[in-house]
């Protein structure tokens, strides 16, 4: 499923849930006039506002994240110590 959508947010060819389509439609050159809706180097930069980072060290696909106070540390000395049958007090 596809739609075509201006830089307006106006949507020029609705979404076709039948199946596998071709969408097309011809562009009308007024809607370049979009690009004026976020002027990024005119006089609503704010550089003490907005601020783009980019980090390009690689990363993995997938990267599993622990709730706070939760530790792997802790954990797998836990385990440890039940799998020696050594009981845990906190």
């Amino acid at each position: 499923m596809s739609c075509i959508i201006d830089p307006l947010g106006n949507v020029l060819v609705e979404p076709d849930f039948t199946g596998e389509t071709i969408q097309l439609t011809e562009l009308d050159r007024v809607i370049a006039r979009g690009k004026y809706d976020l002027d990024v180097v005119g006089h609503y930069a704010r550089p003490d506002i907005f601020s783009l980072a980019v980090d390009a060290k690689p990363k993995p696909a997938v990267a599993f994240t622990l709730p706070p106070g939760l530790s792997i540390v802790a954990d797998a000395d836990a385990e440890s110590k039940a799998q020696r049958g050594i009981a845990c007090s906190d």
